[in-house]
């Protein structure tokens, strides 16, 4: 076959290959472990990624996956490992997944009866990988001989506390009675990530990082993926650049692709997302470089994931930046796991560990009513508000700043129009106030002091200016207290108020875990950056305006130490502040994350009566 000619994957979907694992010695406690990175030498340089899977009882490899590109094939052993010379151990494996008679690949070709990949470890921490199609097997030959397809080598190395390794492999095997932990991952500058359906490929996104003039520079794209006709696609694009003590960048882009009229399969591009996090060389090295690639289609009342690039580990889909010394192994996980529920991981505005966040679009507002007006702070804003003025004889009392709850996610007029009931109560009081929607995700924030500062500017000087919300709304209002000493008072309802400590606390009322805390702290860390949790914490900040903070007793995301954690750190600032919280019983009225009763939610409007009060004098 000539070099880079496109090859059938025969090998892929033949009913039977093998794999030799050939170990340093027979011993059972020598077996190795690895995920290892593989450069291949196929007239280019290309990657393919081996990972040795599921183990049985003696700690043997009874799964393993080859992935390359778009392309992955999954073996599974049929029968026990046979002892062969020089103390090795071989086996029959069948292929159980992947692989396809009509797929070409020209970076790795598959071709001929049968597929060989051998281990051959050099060391406790050591190994050469070779990948070997058609012809005899020849372990630690770097080029294509004249009788094979492919050879593809490629060295691991454990990391050790002087030289991380650039791929991985364990410094001992695994305990007989125990599984090893996974050992750590280290892709620098480019991988190729699979956009699978399942086991079906759609085909793949490249990702790829770099360090060069004082930033990390990052870039996905995926630009032929694979659509029947029939249907419309969501094609979703994430990348983040992450890193401690970095505040790092995310973003996510959409695209919709009408396929209801054509008749044949057809290819398109999910959109390229490019990010650049100015950084000096000794923190970028810490950076890494996460992507994301999706394939949605409209489900029964919201789209539905068809495919997607790996999602089960950070190490499975990021990159450290080319160029950043030293290099470090990658994470597993960004974000915190479920302990009660489904250990579900990644995906685009789940709450999961190793989840992004895209937001989504609550759509059009109705048309505002009498006393209402659309963006009637002027242009200028990001987002779009309602001012409402007040409904009662005089004057005004004082502008109340009216954020939804969202989950940093929701957004767009819509979102703001949801808070006309509470804007009428507050207008009844003789307030002006203003409904604010912000853009989603790590722009929440910015948006959200955007319009105060608007509201300060305009009235600042002659009203009181207070700013309420509920469960992500209630986390930003209070946050605008902390970073706005003018803001008067601020009202949280059930709002997160210390985002590092959240993640480990439990509701109140359940007798069993419960993984709201943590849900909240993932939608967090997908909005901001793990690295920020402490930045965008309320309670660690002194807070001058007067506060009221309410959760439900049943409410399943944000504990009552939520509310108490802030009011005792401001009293041991200052012991005259103003920190008043409520603690709602349950009832039949939905609220915020929970139910409760008329006569609570009565008790708590009285009392922001009096927070007002404390503030104005009433009419």
């Amino acid at each position: 076959m000539r070099r880079g000619s496109p090859s059938s994957l025969s090998a892929w979907s033949c009913g039977l290959l093998v794999l030799l694992l050939m170990v340093a010695g027979p011993s059972v406690a020598a077996t190795p472990r690895a995920t290892a990175t593989v450069t291949v030498d196929a007239g280019g340089t290309v990657r393919a990624v081996v990972a040795v899977g599921a183990r049985d009882a003696r700690g043997l490899p009874r799964r393993v996956e080859l992935r390359r590109g778009r392309t992955v094939l999954v073996l599974t052993r049929r029968g026990a490992w046979r002892p062969t010379a020089g103390g090795r151990r071989s086996a029959t494996w069948t292929r159980t997944a992947g692989g396809s008679a009509t797929r070409r690949s020209t970076a790795l070709a598959l071709a001929g009866t049968r597929a060989e990949l051998r281990l051959l470890w050099r060391s406790a921490r050591a190994a050469r990988i070779t990948v070997r199609v058609g012809g005899p097997p020849r372990p630690g030959v770097a080029t294509p001989s004249p009788s094979a397809s492919v050879t593809a080598t490629g060295t691991v190395t454990a990391p050790s506390p002087t030289a991380p390794a650039s791929a991985t492999a364990p410094a001992s095997a695994p305990a007989a009675d125990a599984p090893a932990p996974a050992p750590p991952v280290v892709v620098v500058g480019t991988r190729d990530l699979p956009v699978l359906a399942g086991e079906q490929p759609l085909g793949g996104a490249r990702l790829g990082s770099s360090f060069a003039d004082g930033g990390v520079r990052a870039a996905i794209r995926a630009d032929a993926l694979t659509l029947q006709p029939g249907r419309f696609y969501r094609l979703t694009t994430c990348l983040r650049i992450e890193g401690p003590s970095v505040a790092g960048a995310r973003r996510c882009t959409r695209t919709v692709e009408d396929r209801t009229t054509a008749e044949t399969v057809t290819t398109a591009a999910a959109p390229e997302v490019a990010l650049t996090v100015p950084v000096d060389g000794e923190r970028a090295a810490s950076l890494l470089a996460h992507g994301l690639v999706t394939v949605e289609v409209p489900g029964p009342a919201d789209w539905e994931v068809l495919a997607s690039s790996p999602t089960a580990s950070v190490s499975a889909a990021a990159v450290r930046p080319a160029d950043a010394t030293p290099v470090q192994p990658l994470p597993d996980l960004l974000g915190v796991p479920f302990v009660a529920g489904p250990q579900k991981r990644g995906g685009v505005d789940t709450g999961s560990p190793d989840s992004f966040c895209a937001g989504f679009d609550a759509g059009p507002a109705p048309p505002t009513a009498e006393g209402v007006t659309a963006d009637g702070l002027g242009p200028g804003l990001p987002a779009y508000h309602e001012v409402g003025e007040p409904t009662v004889p005089g004057p005004v009392r004082g502008v109340m700043v009216l954020l939804h709850g969202s989950g940093w996610l929701a957004h767009g007029p819509n979102a703001a129009a949801s808070l006309r009931p509470v804007a009428d109560r507050w207008r009844a009081r003789g307030f002006r106030t203003v409904a604010a929607t912000h853009r989603p995700c790590a722009m929440s924030l910015p948006d959200t002091l955007a319009v105060v500062d608007r509201v300060l500017g305009q009235d600042g000087a002659s009203l009181p200016v207070c700013v309420s919300g509920a469960s992500a709304g209630g986390h930003l209002a209070l946050m605008a207290a902390a970073l706005r000493p003018a803001v008067d008072c601020a009202i949280g309802e059930g709002a997160p108020t210390d985002l590092l400590t959240l993640r480990d606390q439990q509701p109140d009322g359940y007798t069993s875990p419960v993984d709201g805390p943590r849900w909240a702290t993932n939608l967090a860390i997908a909005a901001f950056g793990a690295s920020r949790l402490e930045e965008l914490s309320p309670a660690r900040y002194p807070i001058a305006a007067r506060v009221l903070l309410a959760v439900s007793a049943d409410d399943w995301a944000v504990p009552y130490a939520q509310l108490t954690g802030l009011r005792d750190a401001q009293h041991a600032r200052d012991p005259a502040a103003v920190v008043d919280l409520v603690r709602l019983e349950t009832g039949s009225e939905p609220w915020v994350h929970g139910g409760v009763s008329s006569a609570a939610l009565e008790r708590l409007h009285a009392r922001e009566e009096a927070l007002v009060d404390g503030l104005t004098a009433g009419p």
